[in-house]
């Protein structure tokens, strides 16, 4: 079944499908082996937020971000790749205060919709609830767009995250936690926020704390072609492999590594 459909010059979503370890390369896993070593290290060595920043900012000023691109990055326009928040500080803020479990919210589904709600409520003070409309991409030049899964689909989608997060967050965290970020981008369960919220629950799965937290805002923002097709391919196509590739080079370039080569 496919994981979209095509009308004229729309694309509408159509649901998430979700990979296995089985569907992903070799290159992949090795990655994620050695994103997991690399995030257990930067803890034994009480890394923090602040140092992470700090690395991240200094490859994003010293524009050493050829690691994040997509292999399709130089046929890309910038100028109609969208663009997306630029500091985590806000994420890390809310992830402080918030202090919550994974699993609180993974016992039932509507424990996991009230995560995603009360969340949410932290982006935007009023009406940012599970969405009850359709919302889409903001158009391009030509007039296409990309329409997210149909509102009356998200409750359904949202239970089908949580059984993976669920079936996968001890067996292969990392891996867990890049499903369910690029995920939460494909469902678009809020009015606003999604972005943010998908990187909040790529650090809850790890099991970050807010002195830890692991800052994408930044990465996804300055590479952002290379974020934007990585996620596209991942939710329209389900090829996982250049996600994979993206999030364990975010990880490299802010935990203090930035040896990998372009996806």
């Amino acid at each position: 079944m496919e994981n979209y459909i095509v009308d004229g010059n729309i694309i509408r979503v159509h649901q998430c499908l979700y990979p296995s370890l089985h569907n992903i390369s070799e290159e992949s896993h090795q990655k994620i082996q050695e994103g997991m070593f690399k995030l257990r290290l930067g803890k034994n060595k009480n890394g923090c937020y602040e140092i992470f920043l700090e690395n991240v900012n200094k490859h994003i000023d010293n524009n050493q971000l050829d690691v994040l691109q997509h292999r399709l990055s130089s046929y890309i326009d910038k100028k109609i790749i969208s663009s997306d928040r630029k500091y985590s500080i806000d994420e890390v803020n809310i992830y402080k205060y918030q202090n919550c479990e994974l699993r609180s919210f993974l016992y039932n589904d509507e424990s996991f919709l009230s995560f995603i709600e009360s969340i949410g409520g932290y982006f935007r003070t009023q009406g940012n609830k599970i969405r009850t409309k359709n919302i889409r991409t903001v158009p391009e030049p030509d007039g296409s767009y990309t329409e997210y899964i149909n509102a009356t689909m998200v409750i359904n989608e949202l239970s089908k995250l949580r059984q993976f997060i669920k079936t996968y967050q001890t067996v292969n965290p990392l891996f867990c936690a890049i499903v369910a970020s690029v995920s939460i981008l494909c469902i678009h369960p809020l009015a606003d926020g999604n972005g943010r919220l998908s990187r909040f629950i790529f650090n809850l799965i790890l099991e970050r704390s807010s002195n830890n937290y692991i800052p994408l805002t930044e990465l996804c923002h300055a590479a952002r072609s290379g974020y934007v097709l990585s996620m596209r391919e991942a939710m329209l196509f389900s090829e996982w492999d250049s996600a994979v590739h993206f999030y364990c080079a975010c990880l490299s370039l802010a935990i203090g590594w930035s040896e990998l080569s372009s996806m």
